[in-house]
């Protein structure tokens, strides 16, 4: 079993208590992290953000033409950005006295740009609204900052849409009294024109020249008539082509098409009226929006029918002319055609386009006012303050900060713990060449039932000739050597007595570093007992004989203590035999803490031993320790040079101090 086990394998026990016996180390790493999470929010002020939400878009409808050009999120974002509107905020918000925003920058501009570094916007990707956010220490100012950026936005957008309809209002306004004047100027000529056809003589020299008077007339008529159909087909073309067909005249249009256009204009007059309060996706716009889709339809095919109708026309009225024209041909040399009649309809049709032109331009006037009665921007949403700050945030702080302190501690004690495992790991595997020893006669019953008695109490403070508690032992090893490495010799004199002393010594330390008890020559048979052991019923367990003949190594003669964390070190089956020297220097070398055992000082291991030692403890009954420790002390005082006695009374199992 003990030959199986390897020596570079980490021990999972062994580095789980030496990773428990620092959880001073991880609470205390922890409650670092929480300790400075606190600070950081006490320290740092809290930021809180006031968001308030604007539609600065303008109503459905309305295009280019009609008098306001849409503000896009670009334009939006420079203008709620803009110095202007930060200037006027500041000044409304008396930021300008305000140690938040003064004490950033001493000059206006570093107030301006303290208040737009404050200020973020976030245009939304499905709908025309933009989220104004404004952060300050302050939740009240946060909220009105946000609701002061967005009024002055709306007031800003607002003015620009009125300045650009009334500049649109100037230009048609200018373009219609040019139509009203061009239409007056055409009207005056076809007068004139009729005026003066009606001052010529009646009557010719031959009744020929009548006759084609009357034809030519008729022709005139009749290519009037087509000429006035096919403009006023191809005037609704255009129109309709150009999406302008509620700009077509009354000379144009048939009165079921004008009713058609009458109905529309009103319904956009009421979609522009009900865009003021609710926005495009409501139900009462979309109703608005389908039957103004059903009215164009209706529009288009009324427009289309009078189109094929005025084509129709024209198409007769070219055949009347066409006829006309060959019997006037036949009559061209017995009369002039008269040109009067072709003058006539010139003018009328020039009279005519002014009044067109003249009509789109009123249409246009019309639209441009709407526009300007229209509001195209307004808050929907008005911030309020902050009831959280979103800087910094508690739970999160805490949380991250105490994650941070348990995991950099873990890591530390982790790294603690397999340092110390792999300074055991690198103990020397070569053996140590056997040399035969004499082994000292086995205890009596006496003194292997005295060995069992439990260790006396701890007293408050020891005398300084002889010890009676294994307490007051272990503190008088950590008064001599509390940091550095500890070799501590526990022997008795002939007797078991000191096992038991050195056991509890030894699972003291290891309660507070890495400890080794090792055991030199024979000892009482319940000792295997306390081990950990892969098969507990295994007779023989390999120990520091073993190592030294070169049977095992270090891994398998280090075996661990059921009741604690303590690494135990046997004899093995010909305990006392061999040099141990280098196997001492090793365990010295690894452990912080090295405690050895020898039932009698007297045995060569023990002498060996003593070389290592910081400290001789002689363990004998309280009538003769004062004589086992002078005679040890004799014997080994050129070895060690520091002696303490132990006292023990065997028969009332309780400890005698040594005046």
């Amino acid at each position: 079993m003990a030959d199986a086990r390897s020596e570079n394998t980490v021990d999972r026990p062994s580095f789980l208590a030496g990773l428990g016996r620092r959880w001073r180390w991880i609470a205390a790493g922890t409650l670092a992290g929480l300790l400075a999470c606190a600070v950081f929010l006490i320290a740092v002020p809290p930021r809180y953000a006031g968001v308030a939400t604007a539609l600065l878009d303008p109503p459905p409808g309305v295009d280019s033409g009609g008098g306001a050009a849409p503000v896009d999120g670009a334009d939006a974002g420079a203008l709620i950005l803009s110095t202007d509107i930060a200037g006027a905020a500041i000044a409304r918000l008396s930021l300008d006295a305000n140690p938040e925003f003064r004490g950033e920058a001493a000059s206006d501009a570093g107030v301006v740009d303290a208040f737009l570094s404050r200020l973020t916007i976030a245009r939304s990707q499905r709908s025309r609204t933009v989220a104004i956010t404004f952060v300050s220490r302050d939740p009240e100012l946060a909220a009105r900052g946000a609701n002061t950026v967005a009024e002055l936005a709306m007031q800003s957008v607002n003015e620009a849409r009125a300045r650009a309809a009334r500049a649109q209002q100037a230009r048609l306004a200018e373009k219609i009294a040019d139509a009203e004047g061009r239409a007056a100027e055409a009207d005056a000529k076809v007068e004139a024109f009729r005026a003066q056809s009606a001052s010529q003589p009646e009557g010719g020299p031959a009744a020929g020249a009548d006759m084609s008077a009357d034809l030519n007339a008729k022709l005139s008529g009749a290519r009037a008539a087509e000429a006035a159909a096919s403009g006023k087909a191809d005037m609704l073309r255009r129109l309709e082509r150009d999406g302008r067909l509620a700009d077509a005249p009354a000379s144009v249009a048939d009165d079921a098409l004008r009713r058609l256009l009458d109905q529309r204009a009103a319904l956009r007059a009421e979609i522009a009226e009900a865009s003021k309060t609710l926005l495009p996706l409501h139900p009462r716009m979309k109703d608005l929006a389908s039957q103004l889709a059903g009215l164009d339809a209706a529009v288009r095919d009324s427009a289309d029918r009078t189109v094929r109708a005025d084509e129709a026309e024209a198409r007769q009225a070219g055949a009347e002319a066409d006829r006309l024209e060959a019997t006037l041909a036949e009559r061209a040399k017995a009369a002039a055609a008269p040109a009067a009649a072709a003058s006539l309809q010139s003018l009328e049709a020039k009279a005519k386009a002014a009044h067109d032109d003249l009509a789109s331009y009123q249409q246009m006037a019309r639209e441009a006012r709407a526009a300007a009665e229209a509001d195209g921007a307004r808050i929907l949403a008005r911030a309020e303050p902050p009831k959280a700050p979103i800087f910094p945030k508690a739970g999160p702080t805490l949380l991250a900060g105490g994650s941070a302190g348990l995991i950099l501690s873990a890591l530390a004690a982790a790294g603690a713990a397999l340092v110390v495992r792999g300074r055991k790991s690198s103990l020397p595997s070569a053996p140590v060449e056997p040399e035969t020893l004499k082994v000292a006669p086995p205890p009596t019953v006496a003194e292997l039932d005295s060995a069992q008695a439990p260790a006396p109490p701890l007293r408050a403070a020891p005398p300084p000739g002889a010890l009676d508690a294994a307490a007051g032992l272990v503190e008088t090893l950590r008064r001599m050597k509390a940091k550095d490495n500890l070799v501590v010799l526990v022997a008795g004199d002939r007797t078991g007595q000191a096992l038991a002393i050195a056991l509890e010594a030894a699972r003291s330390f290891a309660a507070e570093r890495d400890a080794v008890f090792v055991d030199l020559g024979e000892t009482q048979d319940w000792l295997a007992d306390i081990l950990y052991r892969e098969a507990p019923d295994e007779p023989a367990v390999v120990g520091l004989s073993d190592l030294i003949a070169g049977r095992a190594g270090y891994g398998a003669v280090i075996q661990r203590d059921l009741s604690s964390s303590l690494d135990v070190v046997l004899p093995g089956a010909s305990g006392g035999g061999g040099r141990v020297e280098e196997a001492l220097t090793a365990f010295a070398a690894a452990y912080p803490a090295v405690v050895l055992h020898a039932s009698n000082w007297r045995v060569a291991w023990a002498r060996a031993a003593a070389a290592f030692a910081d400290l001789v403890v002689i363990v004998a009954p309280a009538a003769r320790v004062e004589a086992a420790r002078e005679a040890a002390e004799a014997a080994l005082g050129d070895a060690c040079p520091t002696f303490l006695p132990f006292a023990v009374r065997a028969a009332a199992r309780t400890a005698e101090p040594v005046g």
